[in-house]
Order: structure tokens, then C-alpha cells, then sequence
């Protein structure tokens, strides 16, 4: 267990020093361009603030919204991961339920966002 917790930690500390100075060493995204994503993705407003009073014509996904699609996108693909990881090992009753919820939660994620305006 010790050579777990070093391995973990010797991975959080190795890309941080490769994320850290990146960060601070690459130049900002230019305005226009955090502008089209903003109006592309529509991310809740914490922290885009400066960038959504640029694009007041956007209507902000609410935070709720956010969670559930973040829920329903997560829970999807771990179903079929899981589903297809038993299909392959030969388990295929096993993974009949894990793919069809995958597909149901991925189906329902899709028709949310298409009938987002």
C-alpha cells in the first residue's frame, strides 16, 4: 500500500510541475476566442463573468442543468465501459444491462442538448 500511496503522489506532483509552469509560461487565450466557446458551450456563468457581459445574447446553462448532464454524460459512458469490458470477456448476459443504460442515459444526455435552444 505505501508504494500505492508514493506512486499517487509522485503522479500529482510530476504533472503539476509540468502544468504549473505551462500555465504560466504559454500566453492567454485571446478574448475572441474565449468569446466562441463561451457562445458554443454556454458554461455557467461562475467565473466567465467578464467573458459572458461580452456575450449578453447567450443564455447561461443553470447549475442544475449542468450537474444533471455531467451525471447522465458520466454514469453513460461508465455503463458501456463496463457493459463492453464484459461483452469481451465473454459476459454477455452481464453486460445486456450496463449497455442498454448506457445507451438510454447517453440517448437521453443527446436529446436534453438537442432541444437546448
Amino acid at each position: 500500500k505505501g508504494n500505492a500511496l508514493f506512486g499517487v503522489l509522485f503522479m500529482i506532483l510530476a504533472s503539476a510541475l509540468v502544468w504549473v509552469p505551462a500555465t504560466l509560461l504559454t500566453a492567454p487565450v485571446k478574448r475572441e476566442s474565449l468569446i466562441v466557446f463561451y457562445r458554443r458551450v454556454r458554461p455557467p456563468c461562475w467565473g466567465w463573468g467578464p467573458v459572458a457581459r461580452l456575450a449578453p445574447e447567450v443564455t447561461a446553462e443553470r447549475w442544475g442543468e449542468a450537474l444533471l448532464h455531467w451525471l447522465l454524460g458520466t454514469t453513460g459512458l461508465y455503463a458501456l465501459l463496463f457493459g463492453l469490458g464484459w461483452l469481451v470477456l465473454g459476459q454477455g448476459t452481464v453486460a445486456l444491462a450496463p449497455l442498454l443504460a448506457g445507451v438510454g442515459l447517453l440517448g437521453w444526455l443527446a436529446w436534453r442538448i438537442a432541444r437546448t435552444p
